[in-house]
Parts: C-alpha cells; structure tokens; sequence
C-alpha cells in the first residue's frame, strides 16, 4: 500500500505535465505532494487533456474487458501506447504542446563483463540493505498475488530466481532486479500469471533495445503514468481489508498501520526495515502472552474441549485437564505453570472430597492432573527447569501427573530433559481420551 502510494505521488507531476524538486529521506512523500499542490498553477492544459483522454480510454477498456470480453480480454495498454505515439508523431505533441515524451531510447546491449571489486569493501553494507529491502519488498509482492489468485508462495524459489537474475544482470550493467510495484500491477491486470507472460515481455524488450527503440521516442511519459496508475487500483483495493483485520486480529491491524506509516515517513527501504521489527516484535508479543485452558469432557464423545467456549463441556471432579496453546520459553514459562498450579488449587479447593494423603496417613482419592502439549512446539532450558519444579511440587503433594498430546519433537526433548521425574510422577501419552 506504502509502495502503491510513493508511485502514484511520482507519477502526478507526469499527469500534469508539471516539473517539481525531488525529496529523499524523511517525509520524503509530503515534500513532494506539497510541491505538486502548490504547482498546480503551472499545470499544462495539453499534457492534463492528454492524460484525462489516456484515462477514459484504459478505464473503459477495462470495463469493456470485463464485462463482455473476460475470455479474450483485449490489451488496451498496448492499444493506448500504439494509439498515443501515432498521435504524438501526426500532431507533434512534443514541440507544438510541450508534452513531455519518452526520447531517445537507445539501442543494443553492453558487451558482457565481470563487474569491478576494486569497490567491493566501500559497497558491502549498501549492497547487503538493498538485497534485505529489495528481496523483502519482492517477497511482498509475490505473497500479495499469490493470496489473490490462490496459488502457492516458494520465498526460496524468489531468493534464488532474484539472486540469478542480479547475478547475470550484473554482467551486462544492470541496475539492480527486484520486485516492481507498478509493472506487477500491470502484467496482474492484463492477466499475466505464469512466467511465459514474463518471457514474452522480456522478448519484446529485448527487440526494443535492439532494433525498434525508436518508434518509441514520441510516446508521451503521461500515458505510461496513466498506465501505471490504473492498474495499481487493485492494490488500494487493500483498503478494504482493514474491517477484516479489526474483525479478526487487531494486532495484524496495527502491523499494517505502522508498515504504511513508517515507509511513508521514512521512504520505503527503511520503513520496510522497521515493518520486520515490529513484526518480530509483535510475534515476542504474542508468545510472551500464554493462551491455556482448562478442557472438559463432552458426554458421549472422545473429546476434550475448553470449558469456557463449549457448554456441552463437563468438569470430570478430581481431575484437571490443563491445556497450553503456545510454545514454553523463558518469556512465558513461569506464568503459565503458575496458572496451572493456580488451576490445580482451585480444583482441589472446589472437590474437598478428593484430595491428598493427610499427615496421618489416611488414603483419599488423589487428585489427577492431565497437561495437554499439542499446541507446544517447543520448550527451551528455562521452561524445562519450571517443568521440573512443579513436577516436584505435585510429587510433594502426591498428586498424579501426565502429560498427554505430546508433538514428536517436544516428547523426544521432555523425555530427554526430564529424564527420571517424568519416569516416576508423569507418563506420556499421545492423546487425552
């Protein structure tokens, strides 16, 4: 959405025909829509016609498209460029308007050549932030598309397919490849989904650079900006996502709203930067708030469920089934076992009927506890020793413990940490029935 909203600032002064001071850095963005606004005196009548006629055409083309035509959608960018360069030639837009046109384009490609590392030491950290933002940026892109159109995301295929494209693009002087917001937008919505809509632009470019480079040089840059801003009306569609982010998760709402204002405010390379930072933070967020709950038995079923949302959910007394929802790490580990040993002493509270040994030796029913793992993915040292600690304090108290639901990995990792505590006060089982 960032991206969508720096191209569409860069692209008004080509709309307008108007020339105005280029800003980097921070507000970088406002600089220049305040310099567009207040340019909008020197606005040139011929260049504004040009790119409202560009608009109608492309806009009610699209709409012809996909009302009548879905099937065999017609290229009405190609139809606009051919249309606008022969009007350009036969009108002389250029010097008889002052229409701003592409120019020469010059032709044939650089002979092949191992690029110089003479440089390499004063270009490391650059070129290391370039690859970080422009493969970030790339990988957005594809995970925007991908989640469109329903079809699979491979972020090492985009690493490698990028890092091979730099690699021989860097032996012809090539700026560096990444993700483009605006093309994307526009092969997106020409119906281009598979990579033989990228080789046959990429053929088409290759015979502009070598032979029909020309033909070009009277097409007017406020149709290629008409082009652009069109088709990037499918990516401020976003906005329409936000009610469904407040909806469902509010902390996502809140990482979209900074990645947009931070890229914004700090331009996109370091908004992206501080975008993944808040989302490893958030993720530090969320882990270091553990989900548990207590399960009741459904009468009738093998199933266990949260005794809070299902009301056919039944507490078996004497037993409290305990259930973590989260990965136990140093962050989390102590409140969520002080919960279950919180839970515990409810529950014996709420059943004095079933209770521990007294200190005379008379034997009750002892109180059972059953730890649910499915949602633990991983323990690290800290939550392992809070593991043993309350351990002990249910072998002090001659309570019965079992873990139940243990992943693979996590029940390899506690029956090689626990070792003999888990042998003599708790068994595991693969599931709770």
């Amino acid at each position: 959405m960032a991206a969508a909203v720096h191209v569409t600032v860069h692209q008004l002064p080509l709309l307008m025909g108007i020339s105005i001071v280029r800003h980097r850095g921070v507000f970088a963005v406002f600089w220049m829509f305040s310099n567009i606004v207040t340019g909008i005196s020197r606005v040139l009548l011929a260049t504004l016609v040009v790119s409202l006629v560009s608009l109608v055409i492309l806009v009610g083309g699209k709409m012809v498209n996909s009302r009548w035509s879905s099937r065999f959608p017609i290229p009405w960018e190609l139809v606009l460029i051919i249309f606008a360069t022969v009007s350009s030639v036969q009108f002389d837009l250029s010097g008889q308007y002052g229409i701003q046109i592409v120019g020469p384009i010059p032709t044939g490609l650089s002979p092949p050549s191992l690029p110089s590392f003479s440089v390499s030491q004063e270009l490391l950290l650059t070129a290391l932030a370039l690859a970080v933002v422009g493969y970030g940026f790339q990988a957005s892109l594809g995970m925007m598309f991908a989640h469109k159109h329903g079809y699979p995301f491979h972020s090492n295929q985009e690493l490698l397919a990028m890092g091979l494209c730099n690699s021989i693009g860097g032996m012809f002087q090539c700026f560096p490849v990444s993700g483009s917001m605006s093309r994307s937008a526009v092969q997106e919505s020409t119906g281009g989904q598979t990579q033989v809509s990228s080789l046959v632009s990429a053929l088409i470019i290759l015979l502009i650079l070598l032979k029909f480079g020309p033909l070009f040089q009277q097409l007017p840059k406020t149709v290629l900006a008409v082009i652009i801003l069109v088709n990037l009306q499918g990516v401020f569609a976003q906005v329409k996502n936000v009610p469904k982010l407040w909806n469902t998760d509010r902390l996502d709402l809140v990482v979209w709203v900074v990645t947009l204002f931070s890229a914004l405010v700090f331009n996109l390379d370091l908004g992206l930067c501080i975008a993944i930072v808040f989302s490893l933070f958030t993720i530090v967020f969320r882990t270091q708030q553990p989900r548990s709950a207590v399960l009741g038995h459904i009468a009738g079923t093998d199933c266990y469920r949260d005794l809070e949302k299902y009301s056919k959910a039944h507490h078996i007394p004497g037993v409290t089934v305990f259930s973590c929802c989260n990965p136990l790490y140093y962050a989390n580990a102590v409140q969520t076992f002080t919960s279950l040993k919180q839970t515990v002493s409810n529950d014996i509270n709420e059943n004095p009927e079933v209770r521990p040994p007294d200190q005379q030796g008379a034997q009750c029913a002892q109180h059972c506890v059953i730890l649910e793992l499915s949602g633990v993915t991983f323990m690290d040292s800290v939550a392992i020793g809070s593991f043993k600690s309350v351990l002990q304090d249910f072998e002090n108290t001659q309570t019965l413990f079992f873990c139940a639901s243990c992943p693979g990995y996590a029940s390899h990792t506690y029956s090689h940490s626990l070792k003999y505590s888990v042998m003599i006060w708790g068994v595991l089982y693969k599931y709770v029935t």
